[in-house]
Parts: structure tokens; sequence; C-alpha cells
């Protein structure tokens, strides 16, 4: 039922910091309140509420409930798998020092509404943790026996050396308090300035030690996850310099590795398949900007798509392997528009050379296909998902990069034999470069997939014939660059149903200049003829649109997604006064069965067409 009233339900929680954040967003009262309560139920958070949003009435709270026991709760440790053990005393101040800090003792953390960053140059904050003689020696004993584990060492003796190490943190964060040179050449004339200002330290150490003091005063100001966000974006306006970035994208990726954090960028997001493909988009700067943002979301994305930022990117996508690894819907309606939303992910993620995300990612979507896949019945077996799940992929690059980095995964310990038969399968099908990457494909293109295809076999894992084999295959691909011609096919007659349809008249309609007919990752429903005027196709990035053609008379745009029902690849937006034919969803879907039931090879090349056209579009990105 449309909204009539014009109002929308927010949802908004207090993560115990005194700042509310926006969680979602409704469009009825109910759907609104049913949420609020669920939080609630949790415990959480420290208070839940509903805002009414209307342009007639403005703003009213209809909820709030306060958790006046939240306070109270006890903060307990996070237990973890993995923690480095830090060779050089430098390297506790490390990225991945810190996120192994931040992720275990994560709820001090959101508690608090800091970063390990910051902690570690906090010598108030350092000498209240230390006094806390229940919770800071739980999470010293999980770090030691973790190392320990992973060592093969006593936990003992790894806990003595944590201890030392964190008594001669406190001790530096001493010497540094008062010292603010750093943090306002950092805040006053950005990255590069500051890295310059700290070329006289004694050695590399020293540098990386002062920068890192100097990012960790500055996120002190931020404020809530959102501020501190913005506060490193803005930095990254400044164009800085290889090394800048380097220092930036780590501060970014500890940010981002903790949930409140992502929470709060993604504010207002309808559901997790929303929220889900959003990561992914930002992870390669190419999110589309929502509508009233809650959040720096917009100017995120901005850098994302600006900079190179392959740890935090690594970070998002993280979330994403969490999220998709577990059992909750994609989606509050199921069934098909599950399904659709899980092809959109595994579209998202396609890469010329395999999967975004390596193996956790690949297994984290083999996992989820058996369920999203299923048509809501019992779940697919593991090679019926698997089967299922790499003729979602664009082309056979990156099926095969899929498949490779699928078998060094822990989903495939018993189905690796069958992972490894389906790939030297989809590899007997290579008869030339045109076969593995997209039509079109440069040479640098080209260059790129091998390579990708090529590097994803170097894990000792992988058998070392299969290694041989694939590396020979490549390169003999690579010796012979030259296309496949396609093979001319043969038509049937039409019968008299197929004509019926063919002399409907279809809808013609005059379109605007600037208007949009479509938009990247909308469900296809149409098609258009252009009659007259231009259309331009594009892709968004960062915050630049990319044309990728301009089309006019006689040109036919939107086709694909009637064919093949999956998501628009992109955009298209009318350059002058125009006028189109519609092609709708139901004329070609009937035109189809026609073709389908008339002459099947007819209808499965056009499948391999659209497929292929598919894929010249991913690898032209």
């Amino acid at each position: 039922m449309a909204n009539l009233a014009g109002k929308t339900y927010e949802v908004h929680v207090d993560g115990g910091d005194g700042h509310w954040t926006v969680v979602d967003i409704h469009e009825t009262k109910s759907a609104s309140l049913e949420q609020a309560e669920q939080l609630v139920e949790t415990g959480n958070y420290a208070g839940v509420r509903v805002l009414s949003e209307s342009d007639r009435t403005g703003s009213e709270v209809i909820l709030e409930e306060i958790n006046d026991k939240f306070d109270d709760r006890p903060i307990t440790i996070v237990p973890i798998e993995h923690a480095p053990v830090c060779h050089k005393f430098e390297d506790f101040y490390g990225l991945e020092s810190r996120r192994t800090i931040g992720r275990v003792l994560r709820n001090y953390f959101e508690a608090q509404g800091c970063t390990a960053l910051e902690l570690l140059y906090d010598a108030s904050r350092l000498k209240i943790l230390e006094r806390n003689d229940s919770y800071y020696p739980q999470a010293m004993q999980q770090v030691a026996g973790v190392q320990a584990k992973a060592t093969k060492s006593k936990p003992s003796q790894r806990a003595e050396e944590i201890y030392k190490a964190a008594a001669e943190i406190r001790k530096n964060a001493v010497a540094l308090i008062g010292d603010d040179a750093g943090y306002q050449c950092l805040k006053d004339q950005g990255i590069d300035a500051l890295i310059q200002s700290k070329q006289s330290a004694k050695n590399t150490e020293e540098k990386h030690f002062l920068i890192r003091h100097a990012f960790a005063r500055m996120l002190n100001d931020g404020g809530d996850w959102n501020g501190k966000i913005e506060l490193m974006v803005k930095l990254g306006e400044g164009n800085p310099s290889r090394d800048g970035v380097g220092y930036l994208d780590e501060v970014l990726a500890e940010i981002l590795d903790g949930g409140r954090a992502v929470r709060e960028l993604l504010a207002g997001q309808p559901d997790a398949a929303h929220a889900n493909r959003v990561l992914i988009q930002l992870s390669q700067g190419r999110a589309k900007a929502p509508a009233n943002a809650l959040s720096c979301i917009e100017a995120f994305n901005s850098i994302m798509g600006k900079l190179d930022m392959v740890q935090t990117s690594q970070a998002l996508l993280e979330h994403v392997i969490s999220y998709v690894s577990g059992t909750r819907p994609l989606t509050r309606e199921g069934g098909d528009v599950e399904r659709k939303a899980f092809s959109l992910l595994v579209r998202d993620l396609s890469e010329v050379a395999g999967m975004m995300g390596g193996p956790k990612m690949c297994a984290a979507i083999t996992r989820r296909g058996r369920l999203a896949l299923s048509g809501g019945g019992d779940d697919l077996t593991f090679p019926d998902a698997l089967a299922r799940v790499v003729n979602l992929l664009p082309h056979r690059a990156s099926r095969i990069g899929f498949m490779v980095e699928l078998s060094l995964s822990d989903v495939t310990k018993d189905q690796k034999g069958l992972t490894l038969s389906m790939l030297g399968k989809t590899v007997e099908q290579l008869t030339s470069l045109a076969s593995l990457v997209p039509k079109g494909s440069t040479h640098g293109q080209m260059v790129e997939a091998i390579e990708g295809l090529k590097k994803r076999l170097t894990s000792e894992d992988i058998p070392a014939e299969w290694r041989e084999a694939l590396t020979r295959t490549f390169d003999s691909l690579m010796s012979k660059p030259e296309a496949l011609q396609n093979e001319p096919g043969s038509y049937t007659n039409l019968d008299e149903e197929l004509r019926q349809i063919m002399a409907e008249v279809p809808e013609k309609k005059e379109v605007s200049k600037g208007e949009i007919l479509f938009e990247e990752g909308d469900a296809g429903e149409e098609a258009y003829l252009i009659l007259e005027g231009e259309v331009e196709i594009f892709q968004r990035i960062g915050d630049q649109d990319r044309v990728i053609a301009t089309l006019g008379r006689g040109e036919i745009i939107g086709e694909m997604s009637l064919i093949d029902s999956q998501p628009r690849m992109a955009s298209a937006r009318v350059l002058d006064n125009s006028k189109v034919t519609v092609i709708t969803q139901k004329n070609l879907t009937t035109r189809l069965k026609v073709l389908s039931d008339n002459d099947k090879v007819l209808r499965r090349l056009l499948d391999v067409l659209v497929n292929r056209l598919r894929g010249d579009a991913h690898g032209s990105i």
C-alpha cells in the first residue's frame, strides 16, 4: 500500500556513547515498532527510539525505550582465532596488531567510542584499562593463548612478552603528553606535510610512530564513528601521496573493522541485501549516492574511487563475508526476491579473474547459494549450488578464478575433487582468448586476466599437476590471441502465434533531455528502440560518470536484462529530446518462449550471447 501520508519512520539506537544512530527507515509505523521491539529485547543498546518524519507535521518521537541497566553490564572479551606475533616493538602499532586489539576489546571500544590507535597513545585510558583486574588480564590471556597455539610456545611465555610490551607502550604514551605539533600539522596542512615534518626522525620506526600519533590525536576530534570517518575522508580529499594514502588506508581500515562504524556509515539501508551491495560498491568507489544521506557515505565513496585504499576495501568486504556466511536472510520477502538479491551480490563481486574477497568470499557465496538458489525448498546440494553460482559469473576467466580460490577454502575440504573436476571441464572448453575473456577486451585486459589467474595458482595447496597444466594452458592462450568467429545460426519459420505477437503495436513515448531511462542495478522491465535523438550509457565510478557508449536512431538499449532477468549493468540518460519505442518484459518473454519451443539451440545461443555481452561490459569497467 502506498504511503499516502508521506511519512517515514526512522529507527534510532544509542550504543552507549550518547549518540543516536539511524539503523533503518520504514514507510509503515508497524514495521518500525516491530524492529524497535526486537532491538530492545537484545539488550545491546542504551536506548532505542522511533522517530516519525513528515513534511507536514515535522518530527515526532513515537517510541523511546531507555535501558537503565546498560552501563551496569560487564564488558566481555570477544574470542579471536588469529593474533599476529609482534617481532619488533614497532609492530604493536601496526594495523594487524591494532585490528587484533580492536577485536578482542570490541565491546570496550564501542562503549568508549574510540579505536585501538587512539588507545595506544592515550596514557590515561591505558592506565584505567590496566586497573581493571578482570577485564584486562582476560584480554592478555586471550591473545597470549592464540599466539602460543600458533607458535607452539607456552602461553605464559607469550603473556610475559605482551605485558612487557604494554608497559613500554604506556611509557611512550606518557612521553607524548602535550606534544601536539604533529597533530596541528596534520590538521592544518594535511598528510604529506605531516610526513615531511617527520623526515628528521632518527629512524623509520620513530617516523611511523610519530605520524600515527598525529592520526590518533585527530581521531579524538571525531566524536562518533561517522565523525571519525569524515575527518579521514577530508584528509583524503587533498590528493595525498602514495605514502600518505598508506597511512590513511590503515586508519580507515581499522575504524571500519568495527560493526558499529559500518552501521553508522550505512545508516538507512532498507535490508541486508542493499547494505551488503553498498559495502561491495564502496570497496570500489562505485556506490550510488543515497538520497538524503545520513552519514558521510558520499564523500567516503568518492575517495574510495579516487585513491588506492586496499586495506579499507578488504575491511568492507570482510563484513560482507561475515554476513553472507551466516543464515540470516538478505531480504524480508524471501523466494524470488532473495534469489535476485543474491544474484546481484555475485554480479557485484565478480572480477575479470575471479571474485573479490578471495577464498573466504568464494566459500561464503557457495554456502549462501545453497540456501538462496534453492527456490524456497530444501537447501541445494554442494554440486548443484556450485554449478548455479558458477553460471552467475559473467565469463570463463571469472569462473576459473572463482573455482581455483574456492578449492583453497575450508568449504571444499570434502568437495575439493568435485571443484577441481568442474574447473578442469571449464578449462577444456578454452580454445582461444576469446573463449576466456570478454569479447573486445584490450590486450592489457587479456594480460590482466591471465596474470590474475596465474597468480591464483601460486598456492601450494593446489596440486602441482593442476598448477602446471593450467599454467601451460594460459601460456598457450597468450601465444595465440586470435578471437573465435561466431558460427552462423539457423532460424526456423515463425508460427502463427509469433506472428500475432509481432503484430502487436508497441508503445511509443517521448522523453526529455536529461531523463534517466533506467539506472544501474535496477530490475529490467523494459527495453527501448531509439526512434529519434541520442541516449548515453554510463556507469558511476566514485563521484564521476563514465560514459560507455552514445547510441542513436535504430539502436536498442536495455535488452539484456529482459532476456536473462539480471539487473541493469549500466544507466541510460537521454541527451536530447527523443522518441523511443517501449519493449516490455511480458512481450519479449512471450517471444522468447515461442523461440525456445521452435528452436532450442538458437534460444541457447541467445543466452550465451547475452552472457558474453555482460562479460564484455564487466571487463570494460
